[in-house]
């Protein structure tokens, strides 16, 4: 009897330890998640952010291009007719 005792006794302790494990496993790969989830969405605004930029330096030439071309067709003109 008690030998049956303790081997329910050593049983019972192995069960929660393997529990115990499985949780704390299972805590680790939540955070892992979470983290993981955090990045992403760090790494997506940041992309927003750069493209955003990107736009707005491509609007800023574009403009500065076309006050050029302006500035060129004026100039162009002059010249014709002085001719």
């Amino acid at each position: 009897m008690m030998m049956m005792m303790m081997m329910m006794m050593i049983m019972m302790m192995m069960m929660m330890m393997m529990m115990m494990m499985m949780m704390m496993m299972m805590m680790m790969m939540m955070m892992m998640m979470m983290m993981m989830m955090m990045m992403m969405m760090m790494m997506m605004m940041m992309m927003l952010i750069m493209m955003m930029m990107m736009m707005m330096m491509m609007m800023m030439m574009m403009v500065m291009m076309m006050m050029m071309m302006m500035m060129m067709m004026t100039r162009l003109n002059y010249v014709v007719a002085t001719r």
